[in-house]
Parts: C-alpha cells; structure tokens; sequence
C-alpha cells in the first residue's frame, strides 16, 4: 500500500495514544492513588507566601486566578491533605496546560513558581514524586504526538519552519519519535485523500512551508519520497489516467 510504504503506518498514531493512555490509567492512575491516599497534612505556607509575591505584580485575569488558589489552599490555616493539594495542583496544571495551546505565555509564566513549590510539597509524599515523574513524561509524548500532527497542518497558527528547527532540534529522541508519529499519521490522512482530491492534497502540503518542515522532519530523502508521490497522484488526476511522457 502506497500510502504506508511512503509515510508509515496510518493507524501507528492511534495506537500509541491508546499505548500511553493505558499506561497512565494501568499503571500511574492506581499509584497516584496511593500517593494521594496518605493521611498526614502537609504545610503550605510556603506556597501562599508565593501566592502573596506573585500578588504584587499581578492584574487582571493572573491576579483573579492567584486569588482564587490562595483561598483554596488557605481553607485549613494552611494545612491540607495530600488528596486535596494534588486537586489544586492538576487545576494549576491544566490552566497552564490550555494556556500553552493558546500562547499566552505570561499566564503560564505567572504560575510556574507556584507549581513548583505545590510540587515541593507534594513530593515529601511517598511515592509522589517518581509517580509525577512518570506520568508527566507520559503526557509529554502525548502531547508531542499532537504537536507533529498539527505542525503540518494548514491555518494561521501552523508553525513557521524556523519555529519547527528550534523546537524539535531541542526535544529529546523519544520526544522527536513521538512529533515524527503524529507527523506522520498527518502525511498519511492527506496521502489517503490524494486518491479522491489529489489536487486538493496538494496544494494542503504546499500550504504553510511544509515542504521545508518535512525535510526537518523526516530529511531530504524521504520528504522527497513523500512529495512525489503526491505530485504523481495529482498528475495522473489532471490527465484523466492517460499515460504522459
């Protein structure tokens, strides 16, 4: 089948989330759980002290969201269980989580202090700290997955390839695997359309420099591999099947 000879298995993506997903539910899910379970209260003063330093310099929307984790944290005289700080820590990190996906920088700068002293904290639990290790590596390499797909994708937010040198030249090897992954599972649904809309999946991959990011990617052989391919589907297309040359 052209399509996995040229750019991989199509279904490779889908199974490695679902590979990665098993092994936070499996196997981190249950020792989160005895982490979290632990009966001593932990102090964090230090953490509401951050919070009031962040305070100073903080307006609008940052200062709101720093208000709103103080009186979390601050419910008990600064005493709070490890079930109940892990709660606010997973809302600090998905705030910062969304506001990465939508560049808003300041936000997730605003808050990286005050995560890492709620991390502080929470790591005097045992088994905490290997089990955040682990489990934020694994939703590294699903967020990397996304990212390869939607660096080649169309639109005004794609990636400049200058973005894309400097990002994935700095990633790890089974971070570079994982953006190849989901990289490749894009090249694979447009090469699948190429067989109906040849022309249309075409001028999708010549859209956003994506020759340039596919040389980044994947090097100049197989990029090269995968543009012809496209090219010969839309050729063939444009002559009706005739035979050309």
């Amino acid at each position: 089948d052209v399509v996995t000879d040229v750019a991989g298995d199509p279904s490779a993506a889908f199974r490695q989330r679902l590979a990665l997903e098993a092994e936070r539910k499996g196997t981190l899910g249950p020792a989160y759980e005895a982490a979290t379970s632990y009966q001593g209260q932990l102090d964090v003063s230090d953490a509401l002290s951050t919070i009031d330093n962040l305070l100073e310099n903080a307006v609008g929307g940052t200062a709101a969201r720093l208000n709103a984790y103080k009186r979390m944290l601050s419910s008990d005289d600064g005493q709070i269980s490890a079930a109940r700080l892990h709660n606010i820590r997973t809302q600090i990190s998905d705030t910062m989580s969304a506001a990465t996906r939508q560049g808003r920088g300041g936000v997730v700068a605003s808050l990286v202090p005050l995560l890492q002293r709620i991390d502080g904290e929470l790591d005097q639990v045992p088994n905490y700290a290997a089990t955040r290790t682990g489990y934020a590596n694994v939703k590294e390499m699903e967020r990397q997955i996304d990212f390869g797909r939607k660096a080649l994708a169309p639109g005004r937010t794609t990636t400049s390839p200058d973005e894309l040198q400097q990002t994935f030249s700095a990633l790890s090897g089974a971070q570079k695997d994982a953006y190849r992954t989901g990289a490749r599972e894009y090249v694979a649904a447009l090469m699948g359309t190429a067989r109906n809309a040849p022309a249309s999946a075409w001028g999708e991959l010549m859209t956003g420099f994506n020759d340039k990011k596919l040389r980044i990617l994947f090097g100049d052989a197989e990029s090269d591999r995968i543009m012809q391919t496209l090219r010969a589907e839309k050729t063939f297309s444009e002559t009706g099947g005739r035979v050309t040359g």
